[in-house]
Protein backbone atom coordinates (compact mmCIF):
# COMPACT_ATOMS: atom_id res chain seq x y z
CA UNK A 1 0.00 0.00 0.00
CA UNK A 2 2.83 2.64 0.50
CA UNK A 3 6.69 2.45 -0.53
CA UNK A 4 9.60 4.57 0.71
CA UNK A 5 10.54 5.79 -2.67
CA UNK A 6 7.15 6.99 -4.12
CA UNK A 7 4.53 6.52 -1.55
CA UNK A 8 0.74 5.17 -2.49
CA UNK A 9 1.07 2.73 -4.38
CA UNK A 10 -2.08 3.49 -6.09
CA UNK A 11 -2.26 0.61 -8.42
CA UNK A 12 -3.14 -1.50 -5.15
CA UNK A 13 -5.19 1.37 -3.50
CA UNK A 14 -7.58 2.28 -6.15
CA UNK A 15 -9.20 -1.43 -6.44
CA UNK A 16 -9.05 -1.55 -2.60
CA UNK A 17 -11.11 1.80 -2.76
CA UNK A 18 -13.37 0.97 -5.14
CA UNK A 19 -14.52 -2.20 -3.44
CA UNK A 20 -15.27 -0.95 0.32
CA UNK A 21 -16.86 2.10 -1.49
CA UNK A 22 -19.32 -0.75 -3.30
CA UNK A 23 -19.78 -2.09 0.06
CA UNK A 24 -17.38 -4.98 0.39
CA UNK A 25 -16.80 -5.53 4.02
CA UNK A 26 -13.11 -6.07 4.40
CA UNK A 27 -10.72 -5.18 7.65
CA UNK A 28 -7.31 -4.81 8.13
CA UNK A 29 -5.88 -7.64 10.81
CA UNK A 30 -2.19 -6.68 10.37
CA UNK A 31 0.53 -4.54 8.60
CA UNK A 32 4.33 -6.42 6.94
CA UNK A 33 6.90 -3.95 5.67
CA UNK A 34 9.23 -5.21 3.39
CA UNK A 35 12.56 -4.71 1.84
CA UNK A 36 13.15 -3.79 -1.75
CA UNK A 37 15.78 -4.22 -3.62
CA UNK A 38 15.48 -3.30 -7.72
CA UNK A 39 17.96 -4.52 -9.80
CA UNK A 40 18.52 -3.62 -13.89
CA UNK A 41 19.22 -7.55 -15.39
CA UNK A 42 19.13 -7.83 -19.22
CA UNK A 43 20.39 -11.31 -21.16
CA UNK A 44 23.80 -12.97 -19.94
CA UNK A 45 26.20 -11.41 -22.38
CA UNK A 46 24.80 -7.86 -22.54
CA UNK A 47 26.42 -4.99 -21.42
CA UNK A 48 25.05 -2.18 -19.85
CA UNK A 49 26.32 0.56 -22.59
CA UNK A 50 24.53 -2.04 -24.79
CA UNK A 51 21.07 -1.73 -23.81
CA UNK A 52 18.71 -0.63 -26.03
CA UNK A 53 17.34 2.12 -23.99
CA UNK A 54 14.65 0.52 -22.48
CA UNK A 55 13.19 -0.77 -19.19
CA UNK A 56 10.61 -3.21 -18.40
CA UNK A 57 8.85 -3.47 -15.32
CA UNK A 58 5.70 -3.26 -12.85
CA UNK A 59 4.59 1.15 -13.10
CA UNK A 60 4.98 1.26 -9.46
CA UNK A 61 8.53 -0.56 -9.89
CA UNK A 62 9.52 1.97 -12.54
CA UNK A 63 8.23 4.47 -10.50
CA UNK A 64 10.28 3.89 -7.92
CA UNK A 65 13.43 4.31 -10.32
CA UNK A 66 12.45 7.17 -12.53
CA UNK A 67 15.80 9.06 -12.17
CA UNK A 68 18.31 6.28 -12.12
CA UNK A 69 17.00 5.26 -15.08
CA UNK A 70 16.61 8.82 -16.67
CA UNK A 71 20.47 9.75 -15.71
CA UNK A 72 21.06 6.16 -17.53
CA UNK A 73 19.00 7.97 -20.70
CA UNK A 74 16.74 4.18 -20.19
CA UNK A 75 13.08 4.37 -21.41
CA UNK A 76 10.70 2.78 -18.79
CA UNK A 77 8.03 0.31 -20.55
CA UNK A 78 5.11 -0.80 -18.31
CA UNK A 79 3.79 -4.67 -18.18
CA UNK A 80 2.30 -6.47 -15.35
CA UNK A 81 4.59 -7.51 -12.88
CA UNK A 82 8.74 -7.36 -11.99
CA UNK A 83 9.12 -11.07 -12.47
CA UNK A 84 6.87 -11.13 -15.83
CA UNK A 85 9.86 -7.74 -17.41
CA UNK A 86 12.08 -10.52 -16.20
CA UNK A 87 10.51 -13.41 -18.64
CA UNK A 88 9.82 -10.99 -21.58
CA UNK A 89 13.46 -9.64 -21.75
CA UNK A 90 14.41 -13.20 -21.49
CA UNK A 91 12.10 -14.57 -24.38
CA UNK A 92 11.28 -11.90 -26.43
CA UNK A 93 13.09 -8.36 -25.46
CA UNK A 94 16.73 -9.68 -26.02
CA UNK A 95 18.15 -6.14 -25.83
CA UNK A 96 16.05 -4.39 -23.53
CA UNK A 97 16.25 -4.81 -19.98
CA UNK A 98 13.82 -5.55 -16.79
CA UNK A 99 13.75 -3.65 -13.19
CA UNK A 100 13.03 -6.67 -11.25
CA UNK A 101 14.48 -8.49 -8.01
CA UNK A 102 17.65 -10.77 -8.13
CA UNK A 103 15.89 -13.95 -7.20
CA UNK A 104 13.56 -13.23 -10.59
CA UNK A 105 16.32 -11.96 -12.73
CA UNK A 106 18.32 -15.64 -11.86
CA UNK A 107 14.69 -17.83 -12.56
CA UNK A 108 14.64 -16.74 -16.17
CA UNK A 109 18.72 -16.53 -16.54
CA UNK A 110 19.37 -13.11 -16.53
CA UNK A 111 22.67 -11.19 -15.52
CA UNK A 112 22.49 -8.49 -12.94
CA UNK A 113 23.73 -4.93 -14.48
CA UNK A 114 23.16 -2.80 -11.81
CA UNK A 115 22.45 -4.21 -8.12
CA UNK A 116 20.44 -1.70 -7.14
CA UNK A 117 18.38 0.74 -9.56
CA UNK A 118 15.84 2.45 -7.01
CA UNK A 119 15.86 6.20 -6.44
CA UNK A 120 16.87 5.59 -2.66
CA UNK A 121 18.84 3.14 -1.46
CA UNK A 122 16.59 2.15 2.10
CA UNK A 123 13.52 1.26 -0.06
CA UNK A 124 11.14 -0.40 1.28
CA UNK A 125 6.80 -1.11 0.86
CA UNK A 126 4.34 -1.73 3.69
CA UNK A 127 1.89 -4.55 2.99
CA UNK A 128 -1.76 -4.72 4.79
CA UNK A 129 -3.32 -8.16 5.54
CA UNK A 130 -6.84 -7.95 4.29
CA UNK A 131 -9.84 -10.58 5.55
CA UNK A 132 -13.25 -10.23 4.93
CA UNK A 133 -15.32 -8.57 8.10
CA UNK A 134 -17.08 -11.77 8.79
CA UNK A 135 -14.27 -13.92 9.71
CA UNK A 136 -11.87 -11.49 11.55
CA UNK A 137 -11.91 -8.61 13.23
CA UNK A 138 -9.86 -4.87 12.17
CA UNK A 139 -6.39 -4.92 14.13
CA UNK A 140 -5.25 -1.75 11.93
CA UNK A 141 -6.79 1.10 11.77
CA UNK A 142 -7.37 1.92 8.27
CA UNK A 143 -9.92 4.38 6.26
CA UNK A 144 -10.74 5.61 3.14
CA UNK A 145 -12.13 9.23 3.27
CA UNK A 146 -13.48 10.97 0.71
CA UNK A 147 -15.55 14.47 -0.13
CA UNK A 148 -16.98 16.28 -2.85
CA UNK A 149 -15.95 19.31 -0.67
CA UNK A 150 -12.64 21.52 -1.28
CA UNK A 151 -13.56 23.60 1.81
CA UNK A 152 -13.75 20.72 3.93
CA UNK A 153 -10.03 19.59 4.22
CA UNK A 154 -9.29 21.99 6.46
CA UNK A 155 -10.48 19.90 8.49
CA UNK A 156 -8.18 17.35 8.13
CA UNK A 157 -5.89 18.85 11.19
CA UNK A 158 -7.50 16.20 12.77
CA UNK A 159 -5.57 13.74 11.72
CA UNK A 160 -2.25 14.88 12.28
CA UNK A 161 0.03 12.12 12.71
CA UNK A 162 -1.51 9.53 10.94
CA UNK A 163 -0.20 8.59 7.17
CA UNK A 164 -2.19 9.86 4.08
CA UNK A 165 -2.27 8.33 1.24
CA UNK A 166 -3.97 10.62 -1.63
CA UNK A 167 -5.59 9.13 -4.82
CA UNK A 168 -6.24 10.93 -8.04
CA UNK A 169 -9.01 13.38 -7.32
CA UNK A 170 -12.66 12.55 -9.28
CA UNK A 171 -15.10 15.39 -10.24
CA UNK A 172 -17.90 13.96 -8.01
CA UNK A 173 -14.67 13.85 -5.12
CA UNK A 174 -11.75 16.08 -5.12
CA UNK A 175 -10.35 14.63 -2.47
CA UNK A 176 -9.77 11.06 -2.16
CA UNK A 177 -7.45 9.46 0.65
CA UNK A 178 -6.62 6.56 2.47
CA UNK A 179 -5.79 7.28 6.74
CA UNK A 180 -3.66 4.80 8.33
CA UNK A 181 -3.32 5.00 12.17
CA UNK A 182 -5.92 7.37 13.20
CA UNK A 183 -7.86 6.64 15.77
CA UNK A 184 -11.22 5.92 15.72
CA UNK A 185 -12.30 9.26 17.68
CA UNK A 186 -10.46 11.33 15.29
CA UNK A 187 -11.63 9.53 12.00
CA UNK A 188 -15.00 9.89 13.78
CA UNK A 189 -14.70 13.33 14.13
CA UNK A 190 -14.64 14.13 10.33
CA UNK A 191 -17.85 11.99 10.18
CA UNK A 192 -20.27 15.26 10.67
CA UNK A 193 -18.07 17.80 8.35
CA UNK A 194 -20.58 18.32 5.47
CA UNK A 195 -19.84 16.36 2.36
CA UNK A 196 -17.15 14.20 3.82
CA UNK A 197 -17.70 10.27 3.94
CA UNK A 198 -15.62 8.43 5.60
CA UNK A 199 -15.46 4.50 5.41
CA UNK A 200 -13.78 2.88 8.33
CA UNK A 201 -12.59 -0.59 9.68
CA UNK A 202 -11.40 0.87 13.05
CA UNK A 203 -8.83 -1.61 15.43
CA UNK A 204 -10.35 -3.89 18.22
CA UNK A 205 -11.11 -2.50 21.45
CA UNK A 206 -9.60 -4.04 24.43
CA UNK A 207 -9.11 -7.92 23.73
CA UNK A 208 -8.77 -8.71 20.04
CA UNK A 209 -11.74 -10.13 18.71
CA UNK A 210 -14.00 -7.75 20.16
CA UNK A 211 -15.31 -4.25 18.92
CA UNK A 212 -16.48 -3.30 16.02
CA UNK A 213 -14.94 -4.34 12.73
CA UNK A 214 -16.22 -1.88 10.36
CA UNK A 215 -18.42 1.09 10.15
CA UNK A 216 -19.25 4.06 7.36
CA UNK A 217 -20.44 7.36 7.56
CA UNK A 218 -22.41 9.66 5.01
CA UNK A 219 -22.21 13.30 4.28
CA UNK A 220 -24.34 14.25 7.26
CA UNK A 221 -22.59 11.59 9.59
CA UNK A 222 -24.97 9.05 10.25
CA UNK A 223 -23.95 5.40 10.01
CA UNK A 224 -24.91 3.21 6.75
CA UNK A 225 -27.22 0.24 7.47
CA UNK A 226 -25.15 -2.80 7.85
CA UNK A 227 -25.16 -5.04 4.49
CA UNK A 228 -28.23 -7.56 4.12
CA UNK A 229 -25.92 -10.77 4.64
CA UNK A 230 -24.47 -9.30 8.01
CA UNK A 231 -28.17 -8.74 9.03
CA UNK A 232 -29.49 -11.66 7.93
CA UNK A 233 -26.39 -13.79 10.36
CA UNK A 234 -27.23 -11.39 13.01
CA UNK A 235 -30.61 -12.65 13.59
CA UNK A 236 -30.72 -16.08 12.02
CA UNK A 237 -27.52 -17.87 12.85
CA UNK A 238 -25.72 -16.28 15.84
CA UNK A 239 -23.74 -14.14 14.24
CA UNK A 240 -22.65 -15.54 10.72
CA UNK A 241 -23.67 -15.06 7.21
CA UNK A 242 -26.26 -17.38 5.37
CA UNK A 243 -25.22 -18.59 2.53
CA UNK A 244 -25.48 -16.92 -0.06
CA UNK A 245 -23.58 -14.45 1.78
CA UNK A 246 -20.48 -16.73 1.95
CA UNK A 247 -20.73 -17.54 -1.57
CA UNK A 248 -21.07 -13.82 -2.35
CA UNK A 249 -18.23 -13.42 -0.03
CA UNK A 250 -16.07 -15.91 -1.67
CA UNK A 251 -16.98 -14.52 -5.31
CA UNK A 252 -15.98 -11.11 -3.83
CA UNK A 253 -12.55 -12.54 -2.90
CA UNK A 254 -11.90 -14.06 -6.01
CA UNK A 255 -12.47 -10.37 -7.87
CA UNK A 256 -10.05 -9.12 -5.02
CA UNK A 257 -7.46 -11.32 -4.72
CA UNK A 258 -7.55 -13.42 -8.07
CA UNK A 259 -8.66 -16.56 -7.23
CA UNK A 260 -8.50 -18.45 -4.11
CA UNK A 261 -4.83 -20.65 -4.08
Amino acid sequence: MENAVVGAITEALEPFATFVTEGMELVAVDITSVPVRLSLAARPGTPLAAVMKRAWSHPAALRQCTHRLAQMGIERVVCYDTAGAAQIVAHEASTDAAVCSRRAAERYGLAILVEDVSDKEQNGTRFVHLRMADHARAQVSLAFLRTSSMTATGRLDVLTGATLLPLAGTTEYPVRMWVLGADAARLQALAPVRDVQVILARPARGARGEGDAAQAGDGAGDQVPASRDRAEGAHGGGGRSSPPGRRRARRDRRALFGGER
